[in-house]
């Protein structure tokens, strides 16, 4: 069994892709604007600039600096009252920290959001840290965060798990040398295979999963 387990949090612990995928649309309408159909496929791979730029040309008269608070704010409210945890991410989490296995969280996202989401589903307490990419000043295409992360626990990389649902964290995961559990989400759902062929176990959710 490992020593340590790395937990990813949206897609993973957390079934929070939704918002992100909804959130552009949700917001054109709170402003009036009527989305085109498809919208989220032409912003899904623009910077925010480019994304503002977009939807002022939908017909937004909000600046870049409005908009930004203002998803920010939608996207805060989602966390705190309707983002739920993956089935049996709870008592799985709960059966590692009883069975005496470090356990921390490392994500893309920030804490504004994450850190009441996970304090309200009861996930918090189990963690001895929360990281993110931005304090690390690491994304997650970068094995080197993984070996980091696992060093903050004391292990080396070998000596943990990583659970993610993305195929470049998967990637990096084990390119670090880390024992990956891919977990399914919607949002990687085209990358299903590749995610499957790459970790070492891929599940659907925690429910019937043993320690690692």
């Amino acid at each position: 069994m490992k020593k340590g387990y790395i937990f990813d949090l949206d897609g993973t612990l957390l079934d929070s892709m939704p918002v992100w995928k909804t959130i552009g649309r949700r917001y054109l309408l709170s402003q009036g604007i009527t989305p085109p159909e498809g919208v989220e496929s032409f912003y899904k791979t623009m910077t925010f600039h480019e994304t503002a730029l977009y939807f002022q040309s939908l017909g937004l008269k909000a600046t870049e600096e409005e908009m930004i608070g203002a998803i920010s704010a939608m996207v805060a409210e989602d966390y705190a009252l309707r983002v739920q945890a993956k089935a049996g991410a709870l008592d799985y989490v709960k059966k590692a920290k009883e069975a005496g296995i470090a356990l921390c969280a490392l994500t893309a996202s920030e804490k504004g959001y994450l850190l009441p989401t996970l304090e309200r589903l009861g996930l918090l307490d189990y963690f001895s840290a929360v990281y993110t990419c931005s304090e690390l000043n690491k994304n997650k295409q970068e094995p080197e965060i993984f070996a980091q992360v696992a060093a903050f626990l004391d292990l080396s990389a070998k000596d943990v798990a990583v659970f993610e649902d993305s195929l470049h964290c998967i990637q990096a995961a084990k390119g670090a040398g880390a024992y990956v559990v891919a977990v399914a989400d919607e949002a990687a759902a085209e990358d299903r295979a590749a995610i499957a062929e790459t970790a070492d176990q891929f599940i659907c959710d925690f429910t019937r999963l043993p320690l690692v």
